[in-house]
């Protein structure tokens, strides 16, 4: 847990129900946006949860972390589940704004929520499908959710690494910076958020925690795949700001340890600081 993200689903238990292993397994990505502002003085804090139907009800399955002041999330967070052709498997989302630790989602404000199936979204995959949200005890617009299925598979092939980064650009007047980082997968254009960094202290050089990232999530076609690294300000009570970024290949990253790459952000493409990877490798991580 850090400051600025909150991850339920270290103490909840996981309900989903073991189907068979040649079944297609669909990764579902979340973001939403324009979400309805349920806090006074700042903005929402939500994080979203996964249903599926058991014996004709819905029974919590999974949670994405918790990201505080933002009405407009991308979830690191992915929903897993299998697409069992003969059967009707619904779904439903539901996005809620954090008011407490605790776990009963009663201790949450109710955003809305969207219902759909594992066959829709099979039928769609790789398309990124907007939904109004719902609320039937509420009038007005609760915002949209995003919903990105990919078909993917299980593997034990990881990308693991380390990230340094120099001379960031000071972004607050009366204060240091609280540096991290998003590792992005880019598809048909498009940014599918996969890895957030820890969040670093009032510093402007840094070394990060060191990541470990399943290889799936990160391409489609091989190390050739895009993928960008954007670095932003933390900032309490406000969306974080971003600081720079800059894209390239998996396979070049992996080839170009300890080279240094210059940020850039705006239209200008600014120099924003450096970052460099200590350390890039594929590993197997054997499963059990």
């Amino acid at each position: 847990v850090n400051h600025t993200f909150v991850d339920y689903n270290s103490e909840f238990k996981d309900n989903r129900e073991i189907f068979p292993t040649f079944c297609p397994i669909i990764e579902i990505h979340i973001s939403c946006q324009n979400l309805v502002n349920l806090d006074v003085g700042s903005k929402s804090d939500p994080f979203c949860v996964l249903f599926t139907k058991q014996n004709g009800k819905y029974i919590e399955t999974e949670r994405t972390e918790v990201i505080l002041s933002n009405q407009d999330p991308h979830f690191v967070k992915s929903f897993k589940t299998y697409f069992m052709y003969e059967l009707n498997q619904p779904l439903r989302f539901e996005v809620y704004d954090s008011d407490s630790h605790r776990m009963g989602l009663s201790n949450h404000d109710f955003i809305g929520y969207y219902e759909t199936d594992v066959r829709h979204l099979a039928t769609n995959l790789d398309q990124s499908l907007t939904f109004e949200l719902i609320n039937d005890k509420k009038k007005g617009e609760r915002g949209q959710i995003i919903i990105t299925p990919e078909q993917t598979k299980e593997s034990i092939v990881h990308l693991q690494g380390q990230i340094q980064v120099n001379n960031l650009p000071k972004m607050k007047t009366f204060a240091k910076n609280n540096p991290f980082y998003e590792i992005c997968k880019v598809r048909k254009g498009k940014e599918i958020l996969i890895f957030r960094s820890n969040i670093r202290k009032k510093c402007f050089s840094c070394t990060y925690r060191k990541f470990i990232i399943p290889l799936h999530l990160l391409y489609t076609d091989g190390l050739d795949d895009t993928i960008s690294i954007s670095f932003y300000d933390s900032r309490k009570k406000k969306e974080p700001k971003l600081i720079g970024q800059f894209s390239s290949s998996i396979g070049y990253f992996i080839q170009t340890t300890h080279q240094h790459f210059e940020l850039k952000n705006g239209p200008q493409k600014k120099t924003a600081g450096e970052f460099w990877f200590n350390y890039c490798q594929v590993v197997n991580i054997p499963t059990f």
